[in-house]
């Protein structure tokens, strides 16, 4: 069993060595004669299932999720009436939307990454919620860090400054699309 993936299964390294003349062309472990959903002609996401050959179906819930939960997170923070808090839930928001989007569509397996866990034997649908997990960490995290470093340069008067007139204006903040 050869361990290299740079020499065909069948030859040995000794063999190659020897015959100069042969025309095999080494490849890759993995890398077949179809270039669609490869860059460089290597596939970006082995085995994983592919719509149209070409986009991961696992990672592209991953982002729909991320993208619809951003949405809610602004409709949200539309409707705090303190500036202080819409600051601290946007840094949590953005924190957020940056690293599950980033877990989710990089290609090696780095510690909290979809690749990462797929690497480990999960299934797609448990590796969109390894991201999602560990998304939602990092913002609890940012969440924490805003507040601590915005608390530090303002009083806590100033922060939870209500701006708000009637129950109305919350509500009107609210809407995403406007009134």
């Amino acid at each position: 069993m050869d361990l290299n993936p740079l020499i065909p299964d069948g030859s040995s390294s000794s063999s190659s060595s020897s015959s100069s003349s042969s025309s095999v062309v080494p490849r890759a472990k993995g890398d077949n004669d179809d270039a669609r959903g490869k860059l460089c002609g290597k596939s970006i996401y082995p085995n994983e299932l592919m719509c149209c050959n070409m986009v991961p179906v696992g990672r592209t819930l991953t982002l729909l999720f991320t993208l619809a939960a951003f949405a809610g997170g602004v409709r949200f923070i539309k409707g705090l009436c303190t500036f202080g808090m819409q600051v601290v839930f946007s840094a949590s928001l953005a924190a957020f939307a940056f690293f599950t989007i980033i877990s989710a569509f990089a290609p090696r397996p780095y510690p909290l990454t979809y690749s990462f866990a797929r690497v480990h034997g999960s299934h797609a649908a448990f590796c969109s919620l390894f991201c999602l997990y560990h998304g939602m960490l990092v913002a609890l995290v940012a969440s924490l860090l805003s507040f601590s470093a915005i608390i530090n340069f303002v009083s806590m008067k100033e922060f939870m400054n209500w701006s708000c007139t009637s129950d109305d204006d919350a509500a009107a903040g609210g809407r995403l699309w406007g009134s």
